[in-house]
This record gives structure tokens, sequence and C-alpha cells, in this order.
């Protein structure tokens, strides 16, 4: 069994968690599409999306692998965008929100 992620979020931002969660998901797409393409543009802006938003809501470790992938994409670093990828993938299936 997969060990769920409690994410404390403050209450202030119940509403938007559903679309936070909706951008993580879209994200998940692009990154994946931008991987099979090639698209070293879309990947970095969608890291710096992701390591922009991730604190602003409560979730320190989107920030972090934002800022990774913004920063494996500006080399094209395929192989840690895509280890990144699959992180974000697990840690989304795996989070439960705990308001504050």
């Amino acid at each position: 069994m997969t060990e769920r992620i409690i994410v404390e979020v403050d209450r202030e931002l119940e509403d938007l968690i559903p679309l936070f969660r909706q951008t993580r998901e879209r994200d998940i797409a692009g990154l994946a599409a931008g991987l099979a393409s090639g698209d070293v543009a879309a990947l970095r802006m969608i890291g710096h999306g992701m390591k922009g938003s991730g604190g602003a809501f409560g979730f320190p470790l989107i920030t972090e692998m934002g800022d990774a992938i913004e920063a494996a994409a500006l080399k094209s670093d395929y192989a840690t965008v895509s280890q990144q990828l699959e992180l974000l993938r697990s840690y989304m299936a795996r989070i439960d929100i705990k308001y504050v």
C-alpha cells in the first residue's frame, strides 16, 4: 500500500485547492508532452510555474520539483525532467489535504 501524504493548507485557500490540483494535473500532461516532443521551452515554463505556485499554496515540494524541472530543462536534461515528472505523479496521487 502506498503511504499517504498529509499536506496542511491554510483554510482560506480551501476554495482554490481544486483548481491548484487541476493545474498540477495539466502540468503532468504538459511535462509528458514536452518530454515526448523535446519542447525545452514548455518544460521550463511548466517548471517555473510550479516553482512559483507551490509554496504560495502550502506545497513546498511542488516548488522544489518545479525548480528542479526548470533547471533541468535549461540544460536539456530530459532524464531529470522525467524523474521529477514521476515524483510529481506519485506525490499528487498520494496527497490528502488538511485545512488548518
